[in-house]
């Protein structure tokens, strides 16, 4: 069976505002950078000496990845869509192509390229979103069947939404944090990775919270649905109030509110696209404080290091 993949139309947050209109326009507007300028040399050097994995070059140096510096600091894309896979309307030919905002990060001046020595470590996380997205767009099942993928994910996954919940300090029914983990898994794995329900995702569950399979089956009781329960954040929320017994507490926008807080502005789409989430992780292991890399370094531990070398290991076999 062919793996399915979910774009940001498919996610209840992006539906929620009007993107598809900036996005487009930003396509259609913004200055392309060549990178077969001589100037732009210098960056692929800089590049090749600080890149966190030999594939870097590789994305940099593909078609299927275009640079695009908008003409103002004010018309650049938000946080979210810093790195985003898109059909290349601009050029004509209509094929999915991996788009990176790099305004303010790569300057043009006098005709000549640069990127700051700060601004380096952004454009290498830039790449590195870029890498997973083309991946995930041309050849999901390496990243989407990868065992190291679905079980640090799901463990990183389930630890961030834990650590959410714990910092809004709601709910009074028994373990709190193992239901919230056991669900949080389950929703990973079906919700954001469009895995259908097997025993094998229960387990995982069932071993990231610790529980029982009597204890398991209490929650699988509560939660309803799972086909609709796992169709996006909203309902995977609503479900989470319900076998927390918070409903009056928990809703979406706090929820999203408190993660945005808590990780950085930019990282709502990881509750809902996996190549969000992904970024989310590796951007907090470059280090180039993009999103708030202590707190998620904290909260997942070695999960971050295990998830981010599954993901180098994956570019590393690309062509």
């Amino acid at each position: 069976m062919e793996q399915q993949t979910k774009n940001y139309s498919a996610s209840y947050l992006y539906n929620k505002g009007n993107f598809e209109k900036s996005i487009v326009k930003f396509i259609m507007s913004a200055d392309i950078v060549d990178k077969n300028d001589k100037s732009f040399e210098d960056i692929r050097y800089d590049v090749k000496r600080r890149q966190v994995t030999s594939s870097l070059m590789k994305v940099l140096n593909s078609d299927n990845i275009i640079l695009l510096k908008a003409k103002t600091n004010e018309q650049a894309l938000s946080r979210s869509f810093k790195v985003f896979a898109a059909s290349d309307i601009r050029s004509g030919d209509r094929r999915t192509k991996v788009f990176i905002d790099c305004t303010a990060v790569i300057t043009d001046k006098d005709g000549a390229y640069n990127i700051a020595d700060k601004n380096m470590d952004i454009f290498i996380s830039y790449l590195l979103n870029a890498m997973v997205t083309l991946i995930y767009w041309v050849q999901p099942q390496k990243l989407l069947n990868n065992t190291a993928i679905i079980e640090n994910g799901s463990q990183a996954f389930s630890d961030l939404t834990s650590h959410v919940v714990d910092y809004m300090r709601i709910g009074s029914v028994d373990k709190i944090r193992e239901r919230t983990k056991y669900l949080a898994a389950l929703y990973f794995q079906c919700g954001i990775m469009c895995k259908e329900m097997t025993d094998s995702i229960y387990q995982r569950a069932r071993k990231i919270s610790g529980f029982s399979n009597r204890e398991a089956d209490v929650v699988n009781y509560l939660m309803g649905d799972e086909e609709k329960i796992f169709k996006d954040v909203n309902t995977f929320v609503e479900s989470l109030g319900r076998v927390l017994k918070i409903e009056d507490k928990l809703n979406l926008d706090n929820f999203i509110e408190r993660w945005a807080w808590l990780f950085g502005s930019g990282t709502e789409y990881g509750t809902e696209i996996f190549t969000a989430f992904s970024s989310l992780l590796t951007n907090a292991y470059v280090g180039a404080y993009i999103n708030n890399q202590k707190t998620i370094e904290k909260v997942c531990g070695r999960t971050l290091v295990d998830y981010t070398n599954a993901i180098f290991k994956i570019g590393s076999e690309l062509a």
